[in-house]
């Protein structure tokens, strides 16, 4: 159960979770190789196009989504 941090377990009578202390080390992350920046930038400028879009349009859930 190390995918979510913020729950609490009220009752557990059948004992089917661990018990479970959230680690802060779960959401460390590491810094992006080359070609996951470049992705990661190709990205942002792909859907930035849209963005504009939307805005143009005054269409906000088009522009955010």
């Amino acid at each position: 159960m190390d995918s979510e941090a913020g729950f609490t377990v009220l009752e557990d009578k059948k004992s089917l979770f661990e018990p479970y202390f959230p680690s802060p080390q779960c959401f460390w992350t590491s810094p992006a190789s080359a070609i996951e920046f470049d992705k990661a930038c190709n990205e942002f400028w792909w859907v930035s196009a849209y963005v504009v879009k939307g805005i143009c349009r005054k269409q906000a859930i088009y522009a955010t989504d």
